[in-house]
């Protein structure tokens, strides 16, 4: 049975009978130490809506790769805005 999860967040994708694999998935407190970042300010990153994930009941689960993304996306923002 296949279950319809956000496979764009995780980069899974279900087309005719094949599925690419799905990468790896951290939860908060590796993607806080992953990203050298404190948890509580990964968390409420994520409730406000500008890091993706993806919550199961009171846990956070994170893609590196489109955290990463996004962090880059805004900090490339952030010096055009500077400069």
């Amino acid at each position: 049975m296949l279950i319809n999860w956000p496979f764009h967040f995780f980069g899974g994708l279900h087309t005719g009978g094949m599925t690419t694999p799905a990468p790896q998935v951290l939860p908060a407190n590796q993607m806080a130490r992953y990203l050298g970042v404190p948890v509580s300010w990964l968390k409420s990153e994520a409730d406000a809506g500008r890091v993706p994930h993806l919550k199961a009941g009171k846990s956070y689960l994170f893609n590196p790769e489109a955290v990463e993304a996004v962090l880059a996306k805004r900090a490339a923002g952030a010096q055009e805005a500077t400069a």
